[in-house]
């Protein structure tokens, strides 16, 4: 990371696109990995990452209990 690879490859794997998929992230390096592989992000702030800038997420979340499943489908709709 920040290189896509990685999700470019899980994709691949799953036969996936970047459509309905989402990533979540800790980490301004993991951010830009998915925005750079086409995909919608959502960035858990944890207390070691509140400094990182997380520009490219499409949302920022302090617990994964925030992820509902409408709110994920908000997300990758964006």
């Amino acid at each position: 990371k920040p290189a896509p690879d990685v999700y470019l490859l899980a994709l691949r794997r799953l036969g996936l696109g970047a459509a309905g998929a989402v990533a979540i992230e800790d980490s301004a390096t993991g951010v830009a990995a998915a925005r750079a592989a086409g995909l919608p992000c959502v960035a858990l702030r944890t207390p070691s990452t509140l400094g990182h800038t997380i520009d490219g997420a499409q949302l920022a979340v302090r617990s994964l209990t925030e992820l509902t499943l409408r709110v994920l489908a908000v997300v990758a709709a964006s």
